[in-house]
């Protein structure tokens, strides 16, 4: 149940989810499909894929193993919710897909369509956003000064409210690898 995550980062993934559920909702209902299929693309390439799974990682190899239950759980669920959305768009390759990954022969075609949970919890979806936002400035300032990859310069932080030092710390895992600072 996508309502109860207890994880900042499946908590901004839910928040994530259920804006794409509305949007594609919403474009196929008004006949729209080219912002449907692009509410989709957003959601699957930018949130799940670029963002999604890398923060989840150092999470997934955790000591404890709630949390990497909970992770797990969270993104098997919006995977499947995601193969219902890109079905109207990609039928055979949907159900393929959801027989492979999912070990399932229920069809696709059947499945009730995905409905959006609503996020009660803004402050774990400003964490991540502000996460994701200082991983995207140290990125392009090290591109900017042609850092090379292998360097890790030391990243000090100064003059940060109380809330996004404790997002720092949660988050420091990923924070370090993403961004490729010690």
């Amino acid at each position: 149940d996508l309502s109860l995550v207890k994880t900042t980062v499946n908590k901004w993934i839910v928040f994530e989810y259920d804006s794409a559920i509305a949007k594609t909702t919403a474009a196929i209902e008004s006949y729209r499909f080219n912002e449907a299929a692009d509410a989709l693309y957003q959601f699957i390439w930018h949130s799940y894929c670029d963002w999604y799974v890398e923060l989840i990682k150092p999470s997934l190899g955790s000591n404890d193993s709630a949390i990497a239950a909970e992770i797990s759980a969270t993104a098997s669920t919006i995977l499947a919710g995601t193969l219902r959305l890109l079905h109207p768009f990609m039928p055979f390759l949907t159900e393929e897909l959801n027989k492979k990954i999912f070990q399932s022969d229920d069809m696709l075609i059947a499945a009730n369509w995905p409905q959006a949970i609503i996020t009660k919890d803004r402050d774990a979806v400003d964490d991540i956003q502000f996460l994701i936002s200082l991983i995207t400035e140290i990125r392009y300032i090290r591109s900017e000064m042609n850092v090379p990859l292998s360097a890790k310069p030391v990243l000090q932080v100064r003059g940060v409210s109380a809330a996004h030092a404790a997002v720092l710390d949660s988050q420091n895992a990923a924070l370090m690898r993403l961004a490729r600072v010690s």
